[in-house]
């Protein structure tokens, strides 16, 4: 296995890497190469580069990694986390999975490229497995579980039938339904939600939306940093046309109430930023949002699932989603004193940032 760096990728390379994006085991638009490569550009995030495993000019895997070091030491290298993506899982080949885990547990092994490896948030699917089996069955053993940890987030699994809010107790719907009559009596119309195809305006409407909030008063809207809000203005004009991005929002007449923005990769649904009107919180128009998009997804027969892409303990939203998928953070070192050193300082590490995150972050409670 390689690393190629990012900001060198050749148009044959891009090329490879969209193929495999296509036949991939497990989709992720998070490490597709437009995604990947608007992010870098404008978040200013250097230092990236493809961590590949090639057959003949063919990648059968591949992950945007950073390369950490400690001390002049190639400490970890980590699958590449910025604030707006979501998930970590690799992109395989379909038929090569087995190979692509393979091949990674034997770099870890040797340590080709540093001493752990450090895979943030990938599903547990596939690939996943893929990875343990091939941990299993490495030579002597010699290449452990440094560190794990993982979270259950809310997801939509296609079903039969539309009833994807069976799970919500009879109350919760009966005051779903209250807050749609109250939110209709207040615009003195009733809200309709929109397919928007217009993607340049929606994304500056969006923006506009997100950053009258709380956010926009704590400074974590992406119109709050101009890197942020040029790449969001840029992912939505490339993603869009092509079918890899939709946005939908709640409208009363001209007033946008709600805003969501999805990812489409494969199969599969992507949450990516949610915005509402505050002036109407207590009418939930993000939560009466999100119920339209349940009905939107089920007439869409081409999709499978919907991840919400959303953090632990999300607020009010989260009890809305029916399902769960598992997340994994997971480290992978060779066995031996340094790699159970590594083990235990970021358990300590995760502990901290744990009781700092629940004590200073903020609930979207839309």
């Amino acid at each position: 296995m390689r690393i190629v760096p990012l900001d060198s990728i050749s148009t044959s390379q891009r090329q490879a890497w969209e193929r495999l994006a296509a036949c991939a085991v497990e989709p992720n638009p998070f490490f597709e190469a437009d995604f990947a490569t608007t992010a870098a550009r404008e978040l200013g995030s250097g230092g990236v580069g493809l961590l590949v495993l090639e057959r003949n000019e063919r990648w059968e895997g591949c992950m945007p990694v950073v390369l950490q070091k400690v001390l002049g030491y190639r400490a970890t290298v980590s699958t590449w986390y910025h604030p707006y993506s979501f998930l970590g899982t690799p992109l395989v080949d379909r038929d090569r999975v087995d190979d692509f885990a393979r091949a990674l547990i034997d770099s870890v092994r040797k340590r080709e490229h540093a001493r752990l490896l450090a895979i943030r948030r990938i599903g547990d699917g596939p690939v996943l497995a893929a990875l343990e089996r091939a941990r299993e069955d490495a030579e002597g053993k010699a290449v452990e579980i440094a560190f794990e940890r993982s979270f259950q987030r809310p997801m939509l699994e296609r079903r039969a039938e539309p009833d994807y809010l069976s799970g919500l107790k009879s109350r919760q719907r009966s005051e779903l339904k209250r807050q749609r009559r109250r939110l209709a009596e207040a615009l003195e119309t009733e809200p309709t939600a929109v397919d928007r195809t217009d993607f340049g305006s929606a994304a500056d409407a969006f923006l506009q939306l997100e950053a009258s909030g709380w956010k926009g008063e704590r400074g974590t809207a992406l119109a709050s940093r101009k890197e942020s809000a040029r790449m969001f203005r840029a992912l939505c004009r490339t993603l869009g046309p092509s079918g890899r991005l939709q946005m939908r929002s709640l409208q009363a007449g001209n007033r946008v109430l709600a805003m969501t923005c999805d990812l489409i990769a494969g199969d599969a649904l992507f949450g990516f930023k949610t915005a509402y009107d505050e002036a109407l919180r207590r009418y939930s128009p993000g939560i009466q949002l999100q119920v339209e998009n349940f009905a939107a997804f089920h007439e869409r027969r081409e999709r499978r699932l919907l991840d919400s892409c959303s953090e632990p303990d999300g607020g009010a939203m989260e009890n809305l989603w029916p399902d769960r998928r598992r997340i994994v953070t997971v480290a992978f070192g060779r066995r031996g004193p340094v790699t159970a050193l590594a083990g235990r300082v970021l358990n300590s590490a995760n502990r901290t940032r744990r009781r700092s995150v629940e004590q200073s972050a903020p609930r979207d409670r839309s």
